[in-house]
This record gives C-alpha cells, sequence and structure tokens, in this order.
C-alpha cells in the first residue's frame, strides 16, 4: 500500500524496532467496515500487510482497492509512549502465496490417484527386477567382504565402551594442566565404570554363547543357515565405508 503523507514526526513508529500493528479497515460487500488487527512492515515508502488468501480482508482489498488503517505502538522498554496515526491507502498490488494443501492433490483426484498408484507399481517391480537378481551373488559378496569390517567396529565399540575411552580426553585435559585432584577422582570414575560395564558384558556374552549353543543344538539346518547369513549381512552392514567427503 503506499503513502506520502505520513509525517517524519510518525515514522519511528514504523521501524522494524518497534513492536507496532495496525487495525487494517476495509469494506465488505454490503458496505459495513470490517476491521482486523494485523503485523506490517514499512520498506521503500510502502506498507506492507500479510493476510491468508481468500479471507475477508483479502478479498475486500482486491474487490475496492482502497483501505484505512490506524498504527500504534504500545508503550514499553525501547518503545515511546502509545502514538496513533491513522493511513487512507491504496492498494498497489496484491502479492499472493499459495499454501500447500493438507490434502494432497493425488489423493483427492481419482485419476491422479490411479495413475499414481500404477507409477508405483512400476516402480517397485522394476526396483524388484534390478536388484533381485544381485543379491545372492554381487550383494552377498560384498556383504560377506566386508563383514569382518563390521565384526573389528563391533569389537572396538564394545572395548571403548568398557574402558571408558569417552572420557580419555577430559583425563588427559586434567593431566595437561596438573589437576592432580580433579585426575584422581576421574579415574576412581573410569575403574568404577570399568568394572560396572565389564561385568555388563561378560553376562551378556555368556547369554549370546549359551543361546547359540542352545539354537545350534535345537533348530533345523535350514534355520541355522539363515542366522548366519543374516549375522553376516549385519555385520557386513557394519562394515560398509562412511561416506567420504568431495573435499579434504
Amino acid at each position: 500500500m503506499s503513502d506520502a503523507t505520513i509525517p517524519d514526526a510518525f515514522l519511528p513508529l514504523l521501524g522494524d524496532d518497534v513492536k507496532a500493528f495496525a487495525n487494517l479497515a476495509t469494506l465488505l460487500p454490503d458496505g459495513s467496515p470490517q476491521v482486523t488487527p494485523v503485523r506490517f512492515d514499512y520498506t521503500d515508502g510502502k506498507i506492507r500487510v500479510n493476510s491468508a488468501k481468500a479471507r475477508w480482508k483479502d478479498r475486500n482489498m482486491r474487490r475496492y482497492g482502497r483501505v484505512a488503517g490506524a498504527a500504534q505502538a504500545g508503550a514499553g522498554p525501547g518503545n515511546q509512549p502509545p502514538r496513533r496515526r491513522p493511513v487512507d491507502a491504496v492498494l498497489l498490488s496484491p502479492r499472493t502465496h499459495d499454501n500447500r494443501p493438507m490434502v494432497p492433490g493425488w489423493l483427492r483426484n481419482r485419476a491422479e490417484f490411479r495413475a499414481r498408484v500404477v507409477w508405483l507399481g512400476r516402480y517397485g517391480a522394476h526396483s524388484v527386477g534390478f536388484h533381485a537378481p544381485r543379491i545372492p551373488t554381487l550383494y552377498a559378496a560384498r556383504l560377506a567382504w566386508r563383514s569382518p569390517a563390521g565384526g573389528w567396529r563391533v569389537a572396538r565399540l564394545v572395548f571403548g565402551w568398557v574402558f571408558d575411552h569417552e572420557q580419555a580426553g577430559v583425563r588427559a585435559d586434567a593431566v595437561r594442566r596438573n589437576a592432580t585432584t580433579e585426575y584422581l577422582t576421574l579415574s576412581r570414575q573410569r575403574n568404577q565404570r570399568v568394572r560396572q560395564r565389564g561385568t555388563v558384558v561378560a553376562v551378556g556374552l555368556l547369554l549370546v554363547i549359551t543361546g547359540v549353543w542352545v539354537f545350534t543344538a535345537t533348530a533345523p539346518p535350514w534355520a541355522q543357515a539363515l542366522a548366519v547369513a543374516l549375522a553376516g549381512a549385519g555385520l557386513g552392514v557394519g562394515g560398509t565405508p562412511g561416506v567420504q567427503p568431495a573435499l579434504p
């Protein structure tokens, strides 16, 4: 909206650092006024207000092109005492932005829904046809090749957790600062954690060994082969190298 009659004394009321609002007045189709409090900004001599599309004030501004308003900034820290300034303005050019619908269009249109289902079916069939022949050969061999690295990663993580490697930097910093009391406290905490975590890992390892022994003694051969394949696949996934940065 354009306004060239705002006196300089009232321009601070339109500054970005002032928490101000405006009462925007428009005309309804029956000629009665409709007043709405709105937030606004003042840039390059133009006052801009925000409105959702198809709201009454949006439709009224588009219909008549003229509005009136009163801007006011409340008293408070950093603000001047309340001052008001009525404004008569003409709508220059509305800019609209359609909000994303709550329900996608392909769910509201039967033809688009059928087309989307057909596309998903074709995409799924293509993915299955592409990857299925490679699972027992290329992918299985790749996972088997990477499984030792995955086993090493698991062992290293467990070892580091048991021996409290996550606090090693804190203890080293205490040594650099010659903080003897702090280092001794951290060392006692580490020893306590090592005992507790070592007990947990030992019990867990015993349970795993017992479970594997019972499983191999009772499960049919196909189930044992499937378990070995799944375990190898899991270790292979764990041994997959991470994404390397494009630049060092």
